[in-house]
């Protein structure tokens, strides 16, 4: 398999590989399982036909028997590039969003200190109109 190239670090990688082969089936408690066919009144065999054909229809001709460890590694490292991708866009848009949210606060913080100058500005003018009168 070819190592695809990140700037990830080398241990968060492994790591979160070992974290989805240690993972483990869901299961289903037999009872929850028929007190939901019973609410949805379905028998065990329109469920497996139901499924089957599901599945079949989901499957835009792939076929895992079929294909070869090649065509599978292919299949398998375009998903990895579309990963990769995508939490790459997401990191993206955080970023912009955090460069957005800076640029803000520096503008809140400039209108905040002009605000404060005009106060101090208009205090002094109105002193100065103040002694002027007297």
């Amino acid at each position: 398999m070819t190592e695809q190239i990140s700037h990830k670090k080398e241990s968060r990688a492994k790591r979160a590989e070992e974290e989805q082969s240690t993972l483990k089936p869901i299961t289903v408690d037999v009872s929850k399982r028929q007190l939901l066919k019973d609410y949805y009144k379905l028998d065990d065999e329109e469920t497996e036909e139901e499924a089957s054909k599901e599945i079949k229809e989901e499957g835009n001709g792939f076929n895992e028997e079929e294909m070869t460890l090649k065509e599978l590694l292919v299949v398998h490292n375009k998903l990895i590039g579309k990963e990769i991708e995508m939490n790459n866009l997401i990191k993206d848009t955080i970023y912009d969003n955090y460069y957005d949210l800076i640029k803000v606060n520096n503008l809140l913080k400039n209108l905040n200190d002009n605000e404060n100058i005009a106060v101090t500005s208009f205090s002094r003018l109105q002193s100065l109109i103040d002694e002027m009168s007297k």
